[in-house]
């Protein structure tokens, strides 16, 4: 049983279920992949051992937009993902990257992914113990705002914001609403402002008035290990 507001999301429900499968159906090589402690022996086991043709069916049953829909209840997922990405290949693909870069046991969200929890020696950094009493100085500095991201740009002032961490909007608008986004974003920004833009299956470009850290998008994909994202950072130039 598990408790806690952290599973008590709708994704974090979804990836129980998925963990429960994936324990019935490859219990004893589930375990296997996440005793390893060697990233060449794990790529090496992730090639040979479990990268199968069931695994690439698994996938592509899980990517279906009948599953998103009905299943996930995230009838909008796919609504903006390009005709012709393949959602499974994009999943092997990351697997595959993921397996040659860091170990899989060390990753709260593989954790989360693949057993549906994260054990108290892998949690992420915001819940840890040891970083509880500063993130508790800190709580009264954060703003719960309940509106969109458009509304909110649109009544913050003119240079007012220093950073932007964004996560994956793509996936849920046009093309015509992301580069209106990004216009109010960049009138909000100050001069200097950086940005972090996480994309998960709709890949957008971005202005070409950011100036992009091409080593920390290289080292960001190199290193998260939440797998799925690519990455755009950057700051704010004059035009």
């Amino acid at each position: 049983m598990f408790e806690g507001v952290f599973y008590s999301g709708n994704w974090e429900r979804h990836f129980r279920k998925l963990a429960l499968s994936l324990k019935r159906i490859r219990p004893h090589l589930l375990q296997e992949l996440f005793e390893i402690n060697d990233v060449v022996e794990q790529e090496r086991f992730w090639k040979n051992k479990w990268s199968t043709y069931s695994w690439k069916v698994f996938l592509k049953l899980l990517s279906s937009s009948f599953v998103w829909k009905y299943l996930l209840r995230d009838p909008g997922f796919y609504k903006y993902v390009p005709k012709g990405f393949s959602v499974s290949t994009y999943f092997e693909e990351c697997f595959a990257s993921g397996a040659s870069h860091f170990l899989f046991s060390e990753s709260p969200f593989l954790h989360l992914l693949f057993f549906g929890k994260i054990p108290l020696a892998h949690l992420p950094p915001h819940l840890q113990e040891e970083h509880f009493s500063s993130l508790k100085e800190r709580a009264g500095k954060v703003e719960v705002v309940t509106s969109s991201l458009s509304d909110f740009l649109n009544a913050s002032p003119s240079q007012s914001v220093d950073g932007f961490s964004l996560s994956d909007f793509s996936s849920y608008t046009s093309i015509e609403e992301y580069e209106k986004t990004w216009n109010a974003l960049f009138d909000v920004a100050k001069e200097g402002a950086r940005f972090v833009e996480r994309q998960f299956l709709v890949k957008r470009k971005n202005p070409f008035y950011v100036q992009i850290d091409s080593h920390a998008i290289e080292r960001l994909e190199r290193e998260d290990q939440s797998l799925f994202y690519t990455f755009f950072v950057g700051s704010k130039q004059s035009l």
